[in-house]
């Protein structure tokens, strides 16, 4: 599985936590679909990147990046499915 490969699963992983949903390809959402193009992009670019780790796919923003994920947060907000407990 090459580099590019990896982190897109990663990236779907965490969007499949956020929303508590189980998006597969290729039968991704659209509004999905693009969020995750938009972490993608925003993962290549080390700016603003406070804290990361590897194991567990987890990388904290700070300062513009913060807008980033504003936005992701906003795309996927349709597809967030409320847990019961």
């Amino acid at each position: 599985m090459t580099n590019d490969l990896m982190l897109r699963k990663a990236m779907l992983d965490w969007i499949n936590g956020y929303c508590n949903q189980n998006f597969k390809e290729p039968d991704i959402p659209p509004g999905v679909e693009l969020a995750l193009k938009k972490m993608i992009d925003s993962s290549t670019i080390p700016s603003g990147v406070s804290s990361q780790s590897v194991g567990g796919v987890s990388v904290s923003y700070s300062g513009a990046d913060q807008g980033v994920l504003r936005e992701v947060e906003k795309l996927l907000s349709p597809y967030v499915k409320m847990k019961v407990i």
